[in-house]
């Protein structure tokens, strides 16, 4: 699974057209309504693997699938999602991210709540330019750390780490 990048973040698109090029499926976040069906609030909000197929485009927000969600995340829409169990790599967007593993998104807890998932069981990498590097990063109960940190300049691996039992998650709480 890679994230579609923004302009501000790592540019995803030479690696989708690379798995592309060697017959790999690509999977790609979506955020999905709240379970009342409605745009409600993000940190009761769900994220789903679902498929990009081949595009002959240049750069994500040209593929004729993907349009803006919330945040302004670019995703796909009219896709099924797929078995999470089937993703053998995420490679995951970071605000920053520390020498331990831990990262800040965007607020809303998508990424910590899909990498939390008891049938996700892929490497987790986030993908960040060098000055996104910290030492030291808040870190809450409902975040969870990547496999590994790949920037410009370096890549940094963490041994596996169990994964917690999930917190429960108080009203308001969105999590990392």
């Amino acid at each position: 699974m890679v994230f579609l990048s923004l302009p501000t973040e790592i540019d995803t698109w030479p690696f989708i057209g690379w798995a592309w090029r060697e017959g790999k499926r690509v999977a790609v976040p979506r955020i999905e309504p709240s379970h009342g069906g409605d745009d409600g609030p993000l940190e009761r909000r769900d994220m789903v693997a679902v498929a990009l197929k081949p595009a002959d485009v240049e750069g994500v927000a040209a593929h004729p699938a993907v349009r803006p969600g919330p945040l302004g995340i670019l995703q796909v829409p009219d896709a099924l999602p797929l078995d999470v169990s089937e993703i053998d790599v995420a490679l995951v967007p970071c605000q920053a991210v520390d020498r331990s593993g831990n990262r800040l998104g965007k607020g809303g807890g998508f990424f910590d709540r899909f990498l939390a998932r008891p049938d996700f069981r892929a490497q987790s990498i986030a993908l960040a330019f060098h000055e996104q590097v910290l030492d030291q990063v808040p870190v809450t109960q409902f975040d969870r750390p990547v496999s590994m940190v790949v920037t410009d300049a370096e890549v940094l691996s963490f041994s596996p780490r169990p994964k917690p039992a999930p917190a429960a998650r108080k009203s308001g709480d969105g999590g990392g």
